[in-house]
């Protein structure tokens, strides 16, 4: 497929916040949409559709923005001809104490007041429909491990945030940015051939955001038109995309354009 920047004239939002909160909305908005159908097409079964925050926050809105990552799964959770199981993930206590004041819980609904790291799923079937939002505040914090990719269905959507250069993150040895690479390798070893994965970064971002998307791969070429036209739209340099079904190569570029300073980028 090869690089894909887009560059706009137009001046972006303040905040990456918007943008994350529109992938968030928009993907899972459609996974709800073609679930509740109820189609004999759909090789997944909603019964329940699990979704799971692991870094929920405290459910307020932001400056930036009037949303926050349960307000949206709620608001998703409560569509029609669609049974839902979520779970709310925070780890700081004072953050989880608020959490709960936006969030009631319900007999589909837990609130954990736990490390993310420690969370595994019990599916309760192997086709059962899974979605998975993992928002930390830098890839450094990124709450993926084997046990976690290894209790997931084959039929598992995902959005990881990455912040790559996070308080210049990146001035970290390469050996201490070694376990972002064991993350990808985990989340590429767990992607079935009816799912693709999608990055999507901040062109010329200083803390250099990216945006890791797991979704069936019928949905990959609609997806990605969406991110460019979202993300040119919202930030003057735009976005790169880069599809790991379609270019491998590429999406390996992308990933250690990210990954590692330019100096490593130049010498590997």
């Amino acid at each position: 497929m090869g690089k894909i920047m887009i560059k706009e004239k137009r001046v972006g939002a303040s905040s990456r916040t918007p943008f994350k909160h529109w992938i968030l909305n928009s993907i899972l908005g459609q996974q709800v949409g073609v679930l509740s159908l109820n189609s004999r097409k759909v090789p997944c079964t909603a019964n329940p559709f699990l979704i799971v925050d692991m870094c929920a926050g405290d459910g307020t809105q932001s400056k930036y923005d009037e949303h926050s990552s349960p307000s949206i799964i709620l608001k998703h959770s409560r569509f029609r001809n669609i049974k839902t199981d979520l779970v709310f993930i925070e780890k700081n206590e004072h953050t989880f104490n608020e959490l709960k004041k936006n969030v009631s819980p319900q007999p589909n609904i837990r609130l954990l007041n736990m490390d993310a790291n420690d969370f595994i799923i019990k599916p309760e079937y192997d086709n059962q429909a899974m979605f998975i939002n993992c928002d930390p505040n830098s890839i450094n914090q990124l709450p993926i491990n084997d046990r976690f990719m290894n209790s997931i269905t084959s039929y598992t959507s995902m959005i990881i945030t990455l912040g790559c250069n996070v308080g210049g993150l990146k001035r970290l040895t390469r050996e201490q940015r070694e376990p972002w690479f064991d993350y990808l390798k985990l989340i590429v070893r767990k992607t079935s051939v009816h799912h693709d994965l999608i990055l999507c970064s901040l062109v010329n971002d200083s803390s250099q955001w990216a945006y890791l998307v797991k979704i069936p791969v019928v949905w990959k070429d609609d997806t990605i038109k969406q991110l460019i036209k979202k993300g040119s739209a919202m930030f003057k340099n735009g976005v790169r995309l880069s599809s790991f079904a379609t270019d491998i190569d590429d999406f390996r570029s992308h990933v250690k354009q990210l990954f590692l300073t330019n100096k490593e980028n130049n010498n590997a």
